[in-house]
């Protein structure tokens, strides 16, 4: 055989051992879960809630879950008070989730301790707004963490504090842009990182950026995109989330059982406001 022949089919096995290598090159994320022994999907608890017992972002809600079952990932949302300290509360506001009335950002923890949480029928319960601090040494050898730590927070400080606690393993950060993803990767690169992928500019974005695409898990929009949008994502390597909250959760469970399903064996992550239900479906089905 002629050497130029030979040359030829070696380059072509080479780079074809380097793509099927590439394709079974786990996420961070990936590995993480299958370490733990959780199946696909992994089900997410949609700001920390397993079902209506306990009240949205409380640490008894964590506690629920983390008692009914360590593979469900706990996403809960980060604010800050006006004298900076930082607490679990969705809205901007406390008129929602608490006794409490007005912007947050306008409150100080001080004055935190006098409000309390509400339950589904809008009533006080004797819960107390919990910090970031308290909800991550809690955490600490327990379920997976999603942390949506809003644009009000200081990205160095949320970074500091899970390193602080050494959660950069058993957690993930939710960024609100791919400049917010980038300064957490400078920060700490050993985070796991959540990011927008909401558009096609959003993937061409992310994939001329220098994000480490081991660490990224990908959030889709809660409206459901053509295949070929998910399978642009896969070749990256990157976890597909997508959430129901906004979507089947708004309906009775029976009539989409076989959705859910069909959701499960396409994504990696499914993120939802009924995490206990979608979870033993999932069971089921395993």
């Amino acid at each position: 055989m002629p050497k130029s022949i030979s040359l030829v089919i070696f380059i072509l096995l080479f780079i074809n051992c380097k793509t099927e290598t590439a394709k079974v090159i786990h996420s961070r994320f990936e590995s993480k879960m299958e370490l733990q022994g959780v199946s696909k999907p992994a089900i997410m608890a949609h700001r920390g809630r397993l079902n209506e017992s306990a009240p949205e972002n409380s640490l008894l809600s964590f506690k629920e879950i983390h008692r009914f079952s360590e593979d469900i990932l706990i996403e809960f949302d980060v604010r800050m008070t006006k004298d900076s300290v930082y607490v679990l509360l969705h809205d901007a506001t406390l008129d929602r989730t608490t006794t409490g009335k007005g912007p947050l950002d306008e409150k100080s923890y001080e004055e935190l301790k006098e409000i309390h949480l509400l339950n589904e029928e809008n009533e006080p319960t004797t819960l107390k707004i919990p910090t970031f601090k308290n909800a991550l040494t809690w955490a600490t050898g327990k379920n997976f963490l999603v942390i949506d730590a809003k644009p009000i927070c200081n990205i160095e400080h949320i970074a500091q504090m899970i390193s602080d606690i050494g959660l950069e393993n058993n957690s993930m950060v939710v960024c609100y842009s791919l400049k917010d993803a980038l300064k957490y990767q400078s920060i700490n690169p050993k985070l796991l990182l959540a990011v927008g992928f909401n558009s096609r500019a959003d993937i061409a974005a992310i994939k001329n950026s220098k994000l480490s695409m081991v660490n990224l898990v990908a959030l889709t929009p809660t409206s459901l995109q053509d295949e070929s949008f998910y399978a642009e994502i896969e070749e990256m390597g990157v976890p597909i989330a997508y959430g129901t909250y906004s979507t089947l959760d708004e309906k009775s469970f029976d009539s989409v059982k076989a959705i859910y399903e069909q959701h499960a064996a396409q994504f990696d992550i499914i993120t939802t406001d009924r995490s206990k239900q979608v979870y033993d479906l999932m069971m089921e089905k395993n």
